[in-house]
């Protein structure tokens, strides 16, 4: 059994116009922890301050990353009027790119391009201020893919005293750190740091350790809403932050701390290329190959992200992997690598399936590529 593949338990968000009503989240959250009850209690909103204090009180360095991150919603209208949101979603971050201020955060926190989200920030004069905004640029879901949106923010909607980040390359030899919010009623005071290790990067994703701490059975603090918090590091010679990463999901451990793991999109390899495959997929000119073992084996759209491989032997399938969660290096060009270190056999089918992205011009489409190994 390869590294990693013990983490039985996943938590992840998934939380956009696909998945998710102006109601709520409640058809894209999932709360599987390894070492948790059945059930997991309601966290009160108290108890869960006292934790996010000590956190805090933990990492006092990273206080100041409270001017630049944000939290996120799914706007709410009554009559066609935009209403105050009730509480956080996920969250988010000012980004200084392509010579602008953007929020970012995950593609699937964000949604595809055009999609709308309330953005609450707090500047200097400590009142919450939310402010419309539109997706202008976006990725797609999954661990290993550019799961990252933008959307740019107007500098007279951003409160004094807030300060967008810079992207920093990732240096694997220093420790990171993601701060962000939790879903829920809690204040913009209520931030999460989490400290992380990272442990290897494939693509644009990077993989680290990852635990809440003071979050146990006792005190179930999955992390809901953590997902599209800036994952940080140190400017070398300064009491500056840059960013990474973002962060795309997690799975938690309780009862081996050490064994939670977070995920994320870096950041300095992913935006050089966003906004030329962005353009290049309005003019309908993007795709990628997918290959298998040195061949080409199809292509996959801009849209489009290799769901599940399933190995079928005598056409009874003996293995299958979902790739949105899978914690291994997966590359689509080294797809091969989805198999998990299976060994193959003559006759044997491996079958890709293909999901896209839904928008309102292009629904769900799940397509099949199939290979026999000679």
């Amino acid at each position: 059994m390869r590294r990693f593949s013990t983490l039985l338990a996943v938590f992840i968000i998934y939380f956009s116009g696909l998945l998710a009503s102006a109601q709520g989240l409640s058809k894209g959250v999932s709360f599987l922890v390894k070492g948790a009850p059945q059930g997991l209690a309601k966290v009160e909103v108290d108890v869960a301050r006292n934790v996010f204090r000590a956190a805090q009180n933990q990492l006092p360095a990273l206080k100041n990353l409270q001017s630049s991150i944000v939290q996120i919603s799914i706007p709410r209208y009554k009559e066609k009027q935009l209403q105050p949101s009730l509480q956080a979603n996920a969250s988010g971050f000012l980004l200084a790119a392509y010579g602008k201020v953007w929020v970012a955060s995950a593609y699937h926190v964000m949604g595809t391009v055009g999609s709308e989200r309330v953005v609450r920030l707090r500047g200097s004069d400590n009142e919450m201020h939310e402010v419309l905004v539109q997706v202008n640029m976006s990725g797609r879901a999954g661990w290993h893919e550019p799961d990252i949106a933008l959307a740019q923010i107007r500098p007279e909607d951003i409160p004094a005293g807030m300060k967008p980040l810079s992207v920093g390359e990732l240096d694997l030899n220093r420790p990171a750190y993601s701060v962000g919010y939790v879903s829920g009623q809690y204040t913009l005071d209520d931030f999460l740091p989490v400290k992380r290790e990272i442990l290897f990067q494939e693509g644009v994703h990077m993989l680290s350790t990852y635990h809440i701490p003071g979050s146990s059975t006792e005190v179930p603090i999955t992390g809901n809403g953590q997902c599209g918090a800036p994952i940080v590091q140190q400017i070398p010679g300064t009491n500056e932050w840059a960013a990474i990463g973002i962060h795309n999901g997690h799975c938690l451990d309780w009862e081996n701390n050490e064994l939670g793991r977070g995920s994320g999109v870096n950041l300095s390899l992913v935006l050089p290329d966003l906004k030329k495959i962005y353009l290049e997929h309005q003019a309908q000119q993007t795709t990628r190959p997918l290959v298998f073992q040195g061949q080409e084996i199809g292509s996959l759209d801009y849209t489009e992200r290799v769901d599940k491989v399933i190995l079928r032997r005598n056409g009874l399938i003996i293995f299958q992997q979902e790739l949105k969660m899978f914690a291994e290096p997966y590359l689509d060009s080294r797809a091969e690598d989805a198999l998990a270190g299976q060994e193959l056999v003559a006759g044997d089918e491996v079958e890709f399936e293909i999901l896209r992205q839904r928008t309102e011009r292009q629904p769900r489409l799940l397509r099949n590529i199939k290979i026999t190994i000679p």
